[in-house]
């Protein structure tokens, strides 16, 4: 599993030049090829998913567009990531394709899945520039059963709920540039209960460890992968596991292996994709834990068999967390030509009230799951989320 476990994008001056410059017909260009380097780096991947998820405009990579519809469709955002893949084998940016941005307004997509819950804005918070001193001291993190939670690709809206619980987030003092180090000390048991699959996701945190960017200059978006194709495997398309051939399917046959057994790749975890400040109280955290399946009903995390888990490093971050899935195995879950694709945007903290129970504050993490292991069981593969608010 991992791309391992997607995220945000490239702004840089080769990218604007590039932007300005000559039209994609005049030379061979990869699908995803923002900055016309030859290459298809992960960055660029994003940025034609954003571009896709309608999030960000063509002007930010024309080159996502492969046959100059001025549109970006989940075709073009799987060539990027077979560019990126395979780059030997990339498919070509048509050569109407122009690589100068237009006015035109990309078409808005609806989403996978709707959350019903209110999102929290991302706001920056206070933009106040802090000096060396004490150490911050000591953040309860409380969550906030009714604005956090679970949520997948495979189904709508919030799925999973959170017991009552916390984390200890304990900030050190502030050097020049406004950074403190934060630490968490475990073991803390966070427990989600999450109904539509039947189980309880218990989190087993040992210890975590980050950065607390109070006067921002920092980028802590992140973004998680994992292919669901054994390596060395060409994608099937034989009309099995909801699989239909198709030109427009990004699914595959031979990605559903049985329970528990999965693809055997990694999941792909990567932090700091974006190019872009997160801002004032930008969080980035990573945590020792293992995530342990129990059943639920009754959802008693107290007896989960933590030592059948394996131990993993798992990535929070106030900013925004991407997962999704590669070559993924449609099961019953997922239309055969939708990547399971999660997005959660987080909030930052405030470092002027940092000890503050109240104040603000969410993070968020992604999963990508392939089938046989996901916590909703027997559903295909998909991109999960966690949401954990403080207030």
């Amino acid at each position: 599993m991992t791309l391992p476990r997607l995220a945000r994008g490239l702004i840089v001056a080769a990218a604007v030049a590039f932007f300005n410059a000559t039209p994609a017909s005049v030379y061979a260009v990869c699908v995803g090829d923002c900055d016309g380097n030859g290459t298809v780096a992960i960055n660029e991947v994003q940025a034609c998913i954003d571009i896709f998820l309608a999030t960000q405009t063509l002007s930010r990579c024309a080159n996502c567009d492969q046959n100059g519809d001025r549109t970006v469709s989940i075709s073009d955002v799987q060539a990027a990531i077979n560019s990126f893949l395979d780059p030997a084998a990339c498919a070509m940016v048509a050569p109407t394709a122009t690589a100068s941005p237009t006015a035109t307004n990309t078409p808005t997509r609806t989403p996978t899945r709707t959350a019903t819950r209110t999102p929290i804005p991302p706001t920056r918070t206070a933009t106040v520039t802090l000096t060396p001193g004490p150490p911050l001291g000591t953040r309860n993190f409380l969550l906030n059963t009714t604005n956090s939670g679970f949520f997948s690709s495979l189904a709508a809206g919030k799925i999973g709920t959170l017991k009552v619980q916390g984390l200890p987030l304990v900030a050190g003092p502030l050097d020049a540039s406004g950074r403190a180090t934060v630490t968490v000390t475990g073991p803390v048991l966070v427990q989600t209960n999450v109904a539509t699959g039947g189980t309880s996701v218990c989190s087993l945190i040992m210890s975590c460890t980050g950065t607390l960017y109070c006067n921002g200059g920092a980028n802590v978006d992140i973004s998680e992968s994992v292919d669901s194709l054994q390596t060395g495997l060409a994608c099937v398309r034989d009309g099995t596991n909801d699989c239909a051939t198709g030109a427009s399917n990004v699914c595959c046959s031979n990605s559903c292996e049985a329970a528990d057994v999965g693809s055997g790749n990694p999941v792909k975890a990567t932090s700091m994709v974006n190019g872009t400040d997160s801002g004032h109280g930008a969080l980035l955290l990573t945590c020792t834990q293992i995530n342990a399946l129990a059943l639920f009903p009754p959802g008693d995390c107290g007896r989960a068999d933590f030592p059948a888990f394996p131990e993993i490093d798992q990535l929070y971050t106030t900013g925004t967390s991407t997962a999704q899935v590669l070559h993924p195995c449609a099961g019953s879950g997922a239309p055969p030509n939708v990547m399971p694709m999660i997005a959660e945007t987080g909030q930052n903290f405030d470092c002027t009230q940092w000890t503050n129970q109240s104040g603000p504050g969410t993070l968020v993490y992604t999963i990508p799951s392939e089938e046989g292991s996901t916590v909703i069981g027997g559903a295909g593969d998909g991109a999960n989320a966690g949401v954990w608010s403080g207030h």
